[in-house]
Protein backbone atom coordinates (compact mmCIF):
# COMPACT_ATOMS: atom_id res chain seq x y z
CA UNK A 1 0.00 0.00 0.00
CA UNK A 2 1.33 3.77 -0.64
CA UNK A 3 0.92 4.39 3.19
CA UNK A 4 3.67 1.37 4.17
CA UNK A 5 5.53 2.35 0.77
CA UNK A 6 5.72 6.23 2.31
CA UNK A 7 6.63 4.10 5.88
CA UNK A 8 9.70 2.21 4.53
CA UNK A 9 11.08 5.03 1.70
CA UNK A 10 10.59 8.48 3.64
CA UNK A 11 10.15 6.80 7.37
CA UNK A 12 7.35 8.57 8.08
CA UNK A 13 3.60 7.35 9.49
CA UNK A 14 0.98 8.67 7.32
CA UNK A 15 -1.86 9.83 9.32
CA UNK A 16 -4.41 9.55 6.21
CA UNK A 17 -3.69 8.48 2.14
CA UNK A 18 -6.32 9.22 -0.43
CA UNK A 19 -6.14 8.02 -3.92
CA UNK A 20 -7.37 9.67 -6.86
CA UNK A 21 -8.24 8.16 -10.24
CA UNK A 22 -8.36 10.53 -13.22
CA UNK A 23 -9.74 8.31 -15.58
CA UNK A 24 -8.62 9.01 -19.38
CA UNK A 25 -10.31 12.32 -21.55
CA UNK A 26 -10.22 12.19 -25.26
CA UNK A 27 -7.78 14.77 -26.88
CA UNK A 28 -7.64 16.40 -30.45
CA UNK A 29 -4.43 17.47 -32.08
CA UNK A 30 -5.56 18.51 -35.65
CA UNK A 31 -7.33 15.84 -37.02
CA UNK A 32 -5.74 13.06 -35.09
CA UNK A 33 -7.89 11.77 -32.19
CA UNK A 34 -7.08 10.16 -28.55
CA UNK A 35 -7.14 9.77 -25.01
CA UNK A 36 -4.77 11.18 -22.21
CA UNK A 37 -3.62 8.45 -20.14
CA UNK A 38 -5.60 7.21 -17.27
CA UNK A 39 -3.71 8.24 -13.57
CA UNK A 40 -3.73 7.49 -10.19
CA UNK A 41 -2.56 9.85 -7.55
CA UNK A 42 -1.82 9.68 -3.85
CA UNK A 43 -2.79 12.37 -2.15
CA UNK A 44 -1.09 11.82 1.69
CA UNK A 45 -1.89 13.65 5.38
CA UNK A 46 1.33 13.37 6.96
CA UNK A 47 1.32 14.32 11.01
CA UNK A 48 1.91 18.07 12.18
CA UNK A 49 5.56 19.13 11.94
CA UNK A 50 6.45 16.02 9.17
CA UNK A 51 7.15 16.88 5.66
CA UNK A 52 8.68 15.01 3.08
CA UNK A 53 11.68 16.24 1.29
CA UNK A 54 10.88 14.82 -2.60
CA UNK A 55 13.79 17.14 -4.31
CA UNK A 56 17.21 16.75 -3.75
CA UNK A 57 17.95 19.80 -1.25
CA UNK A 58 21.46 21.08 -2.41
CA UNK A 59 20.57 20.63 -6.35
CA UNK A 60 16.81 22.41 -6.07
CA UNK A 61 18.69 25.08 -3.79
CA UNK A 62 21.34 25.40 -6.58
CA UNK A 63 19.02 25.47 -9.59
CA UNK A 64 16.07 28.08 -7.91
CA UNK A 65 18.48 30.54 -6.50
CA UNK A 66 18.61 29.57 -2.24
CA UNK A 67 21.77 30.74 -1.60
CA UNK A 68 23.35 34.64 -1.59
CA UNK A 69 25.58 35.10 -3.61
CA UNK A 70 28.85 34.93 -1.02
CA UNK A 71 27.18 31.37 -0.26
CA UNK A 72 27.22 30.32 -3.94
CA UNK A 73 30.31 29.41 -3.90
CA UNK A 74 30.68 27.55 -0.50
CA UNK A 75 27.43 25.34 -1.39
CA UNK A 76 29.18 24.27 -5.11
CA UNK A 77 32.47 23.13 -3.19
CA UNK A 78 30.15 21.07 -0.67
CA UNK A 79 27.42 19.89 -3.64
CA UNK A 80 31.02 18.78 -5.63
CA UNK A 81 32.05 16.71 -2.33
CA UNK A 82 29.43 14.88 -2.26
CA UNK A 83 28.94 14.22 -6.18
CA UNK A 84 32.85 12.97 -5.45
CA UNK A 85 32.10 10.67 -2.66
CA UNK A 86 28.95 8.95 -4.35
CA UNK A 87 31.53 8.21 -7.20
CA UNK A 88 30.56 10.64 -9.64
CA UNK A 89 34.45 10.89 -11.19
CA UNK A 90 34.31 6.92 -11.26
CA UNK A 91 31.08 7.40 -13.65
CA UNK A 92 32.24 10.34 -15.62
CA UNK A 93 35.80 8.79 -16.45
CA UNK A 94 34.01 5.23 -17.65
CA UNK A 95 31.69 7.04 -19.83
CA UNK A 96 34.11 9.15 -21.02
CA UNK A 97 36.41 6.06 -22.03
CA UNK A 98 33.18 4.21 -23.63
CA UNK A 99 32.75 7.59 -25.79
CA UNK A 100 36.24 7.24 -27.01
CA UNK A 101 36.23 3.86 -27.76
CA UNK A 102 33.20 4.36 -29.83
CA UNK A 103 34.56 7.25 -31.57
CA UNK A 104 38.03 5.00 -32.43
CA UNK A 105 35.61 2.40 -33.84
CA UNK A 106 34.13 4.93 -36.12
Amino acid sequence: SVKQAIKEIYNISAEKVNIVNQHPRPKRVGRYEGMTKAVKKAIVTLPEGQKIDIFNNDGMTLELGGYSEDQVDDAIAEYQQELDGAGYQDILAAAQQQYADWKAEQ
